[in-house]
């Protein structure tokens, strides 16, 4: 007797890539890095408890793009994520070197 393709799981793991397409979007403006780890976090585990049983052959092609899609999000998320670390490291030097020459002026200004 053949199973029957479950829609639920199927929609369910749609659900999941679109919400993951949602988180990167946000995670490109976001300043609430703990939310958004959070967020990530859920995703994952349900992904998880998603992927832990074991899938019927007609919908393995539906799982292999939608983890495909995930994938791509995923380095979509660690490119942004080194984006942003390389912007908050050139605002740090920024805010240093005027606090250098803030300190600078405040030493020849006092001589």
């Amino acid at each position: 007797m053949k199973e029957a393709i479950s829609p639920s799981r199927l929609w369910a793991l749609n659900r999941l890539v679109s919400e993951s397409r949602g988180l990167l979007e946000r995670s490109r403006k976001a300043d609430d890095w703990m939310r958004m780890t959070a967020w990530e976090k859920d995703l994952r585990e349900r992904l998880e408890r998603l992927l832990a049983d074991p899938w019927h052959t007609d919908e393995i092609a539906a799982v292999r793009i939608a983890l495909q899609e995930l994938l791509h999000i995923n380095e979509q998320a660690v490119a942004t994520i080194e984006q942003r670390k390389q912007d908050i490291l050139c605002d740090f030097r920024h805010v240093t070197l005027v606090q250098r020459a803030a300190h600078a002026y405040g030493e020849t200004a006092g001589a």
